[in-house]
């Protein structure tokens, strides 16, 4: 009986370990998660049109028929495979079999049939009381993105039809599933339509959008949602000058010039949020985000300066990167010193 419990308890303790150094390596997503939901606004991230209530999947968008065309929404797709499906529940007939032939391996196979069966459930419309009075899952948003855990799972279980089978059979079962899911999935091999589609054309699309900011990534300071995409990222609010053409550095680094005539306000299109820096002349300047829009404005003396505007890092997504690394650090030290473990 000890023996038992010594060798339960090694497998939970290695369990654990494994849990919680995966934990610490994704630090880096979840930890800014939670740490910066309190810069979101909660209005829009709950009743602005990509809440959890329009994005259920239906039992038609998870299988895919090469001689049946369907649609979905926002040109996804959401599809499990009939193929897969099948192979993944194609255990359940052998079931009595595989029990005499490899237990463990059975239990394996449950767990993962419920997760998978849990996520799609989650996905369905059926689960919407779930999500309506579970706060917490609102801010997951969109259901179907549930469908990264149930292709996971389902891996699994159409590894496990190997189980069913004499050895001496499995490559030809593997090359035959391998054909059949090409089969099946060769539709999807090439894109449906491509657009030609230049920057002209992005910002007139633009402009026809009522809103930018949109539920999960709106800031708090965000009243009133912009009208239209602006058609520079500079712009004079109060006073008068000249502002000479953007120099983007990068996606998250803009340098420009502005020969101001007076001491004036300067709008930088971009939603604040923390970790935005405005330089001028090299000596960081105050942020002002309460304003309607919620955009970055900022006050420039008379005269001709150098105006950096960045994005860069907070003490809390420092924090997370540097959880992050312990946790691949003990990974790999675990890995390399298995024997000497004994994980």
């Amino acid at each position: 009986m000890g023996f038992f419990f010594k060798k339960n308890l090694k497998g939970l303790l290695t369990g654990f370990f494994i849990l919680a150094t995966g934990i610490l390596a994704s630090a880096f997503f979840w930890l800014p998660v939670f740490g910066e939901n309190q810069f979101l606004n909660s209005i829009f991230l709950f009743h602005l049109h990509n809440s959890f209530h329009d994005s259920f999947v239906s039992w038609q968008q998870l299988f895919h028929l090469p001689w049946v065309n369907t649609t979905d929404f926002d040109g996804l797709s959401f599809q499990i495979g009939i193929f897969h499906f099948i192979l993944a529940l194609l255990p359940l007939i052998f079931i009595l079999k595989i029990i005499k032939k490899n237990h463990p391996a059975v239990l394996h196979y449950f767990f993962f049939l419920a997760v998978t069966a849990t996520a799609i459930f989650l996905i369905l419309p059926s689960s919407y009381i779930i999500w309506d009075h579970f706060r917490f899952s609102r801010f997951i948003q969109f259901p179907w993105r549930l469908l990264t855990i149930i292709n996971f799972a389902i891996s699994f279980l159409a590894g496990s039809v190997m189980m069913v089978f004499n050895t001496r059979f499995t490559n030809f079962i593997l090359l035959t599933a391998l054909l059949l899911i090409i089969g099946f999935s060769v539709k999807l091999f090439w894109p449906v339509h491509l657009l030609d589609i230049d920057q002209t054309s992005i910002r007139d699309n633009l402009s026809n959008i009522p809103y930018l900011g949109e539920g999960r990534t709106t800031p708090k300071w965000i009243m009133v949602p912009p009208l239209k995409a602006p058609l520079q990222k500079f712009e004079f609010v109060n006073g008068q000058g000249e502002i000479e053409e953007d120099n983007v550095i990068s996606a998250i680094q803009h340098l420009t010039q502005i020969n101001a005539k007076q001491p004036s306000l300067i709008c930088f299109h971009s939603f604040y949020f923390p970790g935005w820096h405005v330089f001028i002349d090299g000596q960081e300047t105050k942020i002002y985000p309460n304003n309607p829009y919620g955009v970055i404005l900022f006050l420039v003396p008379q005269g001709e300066h150098m105006v950096k505007v960045i994005f860069s890092t907070t003490p809390i997504r420092m924090i997370a990167q540097v959880v992050s690394w312990i946790g691949l650090a003990l990974l790999g030290l675990a890995m390399f010193w298995r024997p000497r473990f004994k994980f």
